[in-house]
């Protein structure tokens, strides 16, 4: 609780205060007096932290349906005849996850050797 906020770089403006803003109100317990505590309304406060859990179950979505989109691609895999060896998945751009594919089954793996 009383560790320091730690800053680096790539963070915005946004970040910290919402990490800010977390833990006074994990300190504090209440709204009102978190708010007081910040300098803020109570209302500006209540705002940012609706803001917050939007944004936790939109991340929350978009992993799920890239998740669902990952099964989708494996399942259609699956139904084809595979080459034995590892293959990037391509199911999201960026994604960076890869899979085996041994007895005509594709498998997660973590990073693998080059």
């Amino acid at each position: 609780m009383n560790e320091p906020i730690m800053w680096s770089p790539g963070m915005t403006l946004e970040q910290i205060e919402k990490k800010i803003i977390l833990r006074a109100l994990e300190f504090y317990k209440k709204k009102t007096v978190t708010a007081e505590a910040l300098g803020i309304a109570v209302r500006t406060l209540e705002y940012k932290l609706e803001k917050y859990e939007k944004d936790e179950q939109e991340a929350k979505a978009k992993a799920a349906a890239e998740e669902k989109a990952h099964q989708e691609r494996v399942d259609r895999m699956r139904g084809r005849r595979l080459k034995p060896g590892i293959e990037k998945c391509e199911h999201v751009a960026g994604c960076g996850c890869w899979e085996a594919i041994t007895d005509n089954v594709l498998k997660p793996v973590q990073n693998p050797a080059p």
